[in-house]
């Protein structure tokens, strides 16, 4: 994850059941600037739901993502 140099984006909830704390890339996100990581309490494994609305949260975060990174 050292030689990331196009921004990227993690996105795991902290209650997924299928990763333990300490698989998350906390060091090397600090490491690199190009590498965010995102670690909301809540989602679950893929849950990142938004009920009435038109657009799940992790889908709006993505654009958001895509927004701010693509001129780059």
């Amino acid at each position: 994850m050292k030689n990331i140099r196009i921004p990227s984006l993690i996105v795991n909830a902290l209650d997924d059941t299928f990763l333990p704390n300490s698989s998350y890339p906390y060091k090397e996100a600090n490491q690199n600037e190009n590498l965010f990581l995102m670690t909301p309490k809540y989602g679950g494994h893929v849950g990142f739901t938004t009920f009435g609305t038109s657009y799940y949260w992790i889908e709006t975060v993505i654009l958001d993502f895509l927004n701010k990174y693509s001129d780059l």
